[in-house]
């Protein structure tokens, strides 16, 4: 049998640290030349775990990875996948084996271990074979399989930390670099996640065939049976001849190099713990905001229902009135009459409190307004020789005022009570008369008597016309209409009203 040389890999015959030459590997031998002439090839493709994760481990720089905790890893040690190169070029040299031959060094079941397991030896063996250059104390690797919750523990323990410390680097004038590590560390385990959730099972038939050919005389140095091997028993043995455990390539002592950890640790859990305190005290002020929010929509929904009680004994009240309006004594009338007024103000006062949600103003006033009028109106027969004199001096007052000048028509709509309609009334009248210097008020009074209609003009119905009237009865038509809440409240019953 003959081979061609070749430049061996540089994989297979350097010095490397533990889990440094790592993935899943795939060596192609040949072309085997064999005596009878034709070329054999050998396939040989081992399973391993991932180097970027378990470096940084051992350094202390990893503290969350993305994963399914139950993934299990295939684990090979180099010395089987050495002895199964020269098993396997021999099964093929001498026919044992057909060409091309391909064979699965996988793990046996003591190597087949879950996720966890591996990260939690990993950290074991940091903690006893401290890795020169560390970035900081080694803690239990947290495992996450689910995306946004990894996303938060990431940023809580990796990018938070990084931030921080890169802007001390740039106030140092040194150049940042750790957050940058942690997106590159991201970007590698991102195209990795499928084989980091996944478990794959692989045929062992040929690595198990080659295992039987072996002459008992060579099995001591050429055996491929590492079923009684472990994971911790090989990792804690590894570091005593790796590159990478020796100190003379860190420019600090191991002792130094733990004193800059435990300083960096502190700094770090000292930058979690503020981020958590400030967390906490704004969640803590949220939530005396909301407490004192629903606290004070309580008190005002009791100050509310203690309004709306005392609105429905002034409603009840008037419930009376109405009840006794057919009264024939004057005195008992007027009596009524009084304590209408009386109702009036206080539903005034009531509603002045509510919201225009729970107003009713305008309900009572048409009560209010009708009960008013029935009254006024009983007043009036039982007094009709008063009247009647209060109208003829009230007629030769206006009579006297149309002989001395003839007052214009205004173009101005009547007001008939609606608060809706108030407005445009007040700004038309105001405008037209009410500013007017070269109108008396007597004459003012005039117009607003002949302006208005229903419950407005028997509100100033009694009220005379005179000079010194005008302004007692604007005042009180200012004193019932001019509320901003009734107005409010009758312009959206007027919008929301069907068509």
């Amino acid at each position: 049998m003959g081979c061609d040389s070749s430049i061996l890999p540089r994989d297979r015959v350097r010095d490397a640290a533990t889990f440094e030459i790592v993935g899943v590997v795939g060596d192609l031998a040949g072309p085997l030349h064999l005596r009878n002439g034709p070329k054999a090839y050998i396939g040989l493709y081992t399973c391993a775990v991932y180097r970027s994760i378990h470096l940084e481990i051992g350094k202390g720089i990893i503290k969350v990875v993305k994963g399914n905790p139950n993934c299990k890893l295939n684990l090979v040690p180099a010395d089987i996948v050495a002895n199964a190169h020269v098993l396997a070029a021999w099964s093929v040299g001498t026919k044992r084996c057909a060409s091309p031959l391909v064979i699965n060094c996988t793990a046996t079941e003591n190597l087949h271990v879950n996720f966890c397991e591996c990260t939690r030896n990993i950290v074991q063996m940091a903690n006893e074979f401290p890795l020169p250059r560390s970035f900081d104390q080694h803690t239990n690797l947290i495992t996450v399989p689910y995306k946004y919750l990894y996303c938060i523990i990431a940023a809580y323990y990796h990018y938070l930390p990084a931030i921080v410390l890169d802007g001390m680097l740039r106030i140092l004038g040194k150049k940042p670099r750790i957050y940058s590590l942690y997106r590159f560390l991201d970007s590698v385990m991102k195209s990795l996640n499928y084989f980091s959730f996944y478990t794959f099972e692989f045929e062992r038939n040929n690595l198990e065939y080659l295992d039987k050919v072996i002459h008992p005389e060579d099995r001591k140095d050429l055996t491929l049976d590492f079923r009684d091997a472990t994971f911790l028993g090989m990792a804690l043995s590894f570091p005593e001849g790796s590159p990478f455990y020796d100190w003379k390539v860190d420019k600090k002592s191991e002792w130094e190099r733990q004193r800059i950890k435990h300083k960096r640790h502190m700094l770090i859990s000292c930058i979690q713990g503020m981020f958590l305190v400030i967390c906490f005290s704004v969640a803590f002020r949220k939530s005396v905001e909301l407490r004192s929010c629903f606290a004070v929509n309580d008190d005002q929904k009791e100050y509310t229902t203690r309004l709306k009680v005392a609105r429905g004994r002034v409603k009840a009240s008037l419930t009376r009135l109405e009840n006794t309006a057919d009264l024939k004594l004057k005195n008992e009338i007027l009596i009524r009459l009084q304590s209408l007024e009386d109702l009036s103000k206080e539903i005034e006062k009531l509603d002045a409190e509510l919201s225009v949600e729970d107003s009713e103003i305008v309900e009572f006033d048409d009560r209010y307004f009708s009960l008013k009028l029935k009254l006024q109106n009983k007043i009036d027969a039982l007094n009709v020789s008063h009247s009647t004199t209060v109208e003829n001096q009230n007629s030769s007052v206006v009579v006297q005022s149309n002989s001395n000048f003839r007052l214009p028509k205004l173009n101005i709509p009547v007001f008939s009570g609606k608060f809706e309609n108030w407005m445009n009334f007040q700004d038309l009248f105001v405008s037209t008369v009410h500013s007017q210097i070269s109108l008396s008020n007597s004459q003012k009074i005039q117009y607003l008597k002949g302006l208005l209609s229903d419950k407005p003009a028997s509100l100033i119905k009694y009220i005379p016309l005179s000079n010194d009237s005008y302004e007692e009865a604007w005042e009180k038509l200012i004193d019932r209409y001019d509320k901003k809440k009734q107005i409010v409240h009758s312009l959206i019953k007027t919008f929301l009203k069907p068509i």
